[in-house]
């Protein structure tokens, strides 16, 4: 597995102090995604916390099956581990602490319904909601300036909890960041270059798919010429390496939005990359 994100204190804007035998915990967390292309978000209501699903690894036990009950535990939900996504790290000094935890993409298979809480997921409020990518990453990154200390942590602690799980659900949207920007400039070589394993290309439905990295940077040649004005993206269901963006474009004089079907290996290469495409 590779490494998604390691985090220390200079991330978090927060004075580090030397690390010296820090005590030692890993855990596992993830993406819980149900049928509808909804994922799992644990909220804990009185410190302003949202969360991915995922906790600590106990004695004997391995990161898949922690996963598993950890993801029973707190949504109540029997999955399916269909992804590995990478490790964490995080360097937490001023605890003298580092903890390593290791990331799944999970599907429901049943609902139970019944949540298994500790008293102090209770005490702080938790609530588990269910929310699409893209406002599961909002809720995520909005709370962090927002936090609020409990009986049992710190702010300091929870920083590190939601910048991490920020992280995880951010690898999608970086690629598609990089996307954008080039397509605004014009990079059509940067452009590209997020294309070099893909063995997939259909701009439309209607034109045959590209096989070969030079039909697809034919293909990019022509923005050019274009007068770009608006480019959005909205990440509207993730599935392991599997994603389904909502896209909206202005171009010239006029205004196209349609769906992105984008698969990724566990390099985060795009491998398969089909666009359908209305004109507004």
């Amino acid at each position: 597995m590779g490494l998604i994100c390691a985090i220390t204190d200079k991330d978090l804007n927060e004075k580090s102090v030397e690390i010296s035998n820090p005590k030692l915990r890993y855990g596992a967390r993830g993406i819980v995604i149900r049928n509808d292309g909804k994922i799992a978000v644990f909220n804990k209501s009185k410190k302003n916390e949202y969360k991915l699903p995922g906790g600590g690894i106990e004695e004997n036990e391995n990161p898949k099956e922690a996963f598993k009950r950890e993801v029973l535990e707190e949504t109540g939900c029997i999955i399916e581990i269909i992804d590995e996504l990478g490790t964490t790290e995080e360097y937490k000094s001023q605890d003298n602490f580092k903890q390593t935890s290791f990331v799944f993409v999970g599907k429901v298979i049943e609902d139970t319904k019944i949540l298994h809480l500790t008293q102090k997921e209770k005490d702080e409020g938790a609530i588990l909601t269910w929310e699409y990518p893209y406002t599961a990453l909002e809720l995520i990154k909005n709370s962090y300036n927002n936090l609020i200390a409990s009986d049992y942590e710190s702010v300091y602690h929870t920083k590190f909890v939601v910048f991490r799980d920020r992280k995880i659900l951010e690898f999608i949207n970086n690629w598609l960041n990089d996307l954008k920007k080039y397509w605004l400039d014009k990079d059509v070589d940067s452009a590209v270059s997020l294309f070099t394993e893909t063995k997939y290309y259909q701009e439309t439905p209607f034109v045959n798919p590209y096989t070969t990295l030079d039909e697809i940077a034919d293909e990019w040649k022509h923005i050019k010429n274009e007068d770009i004005k608006k480019i959005e993206f909205r990440v509207l269901a993730v599935d392991g390496y599997n994603v389904i963006v909502e896209w909206y474009l202005e171009q010239n004089d006029d205004v196209y939005d349609g769906i992105y079907e984008i698969h990724f290996n566990n390099q985060m290469k795009c491998i398969y990359f089909k666009s359908w495409e209305m004109k507004i």
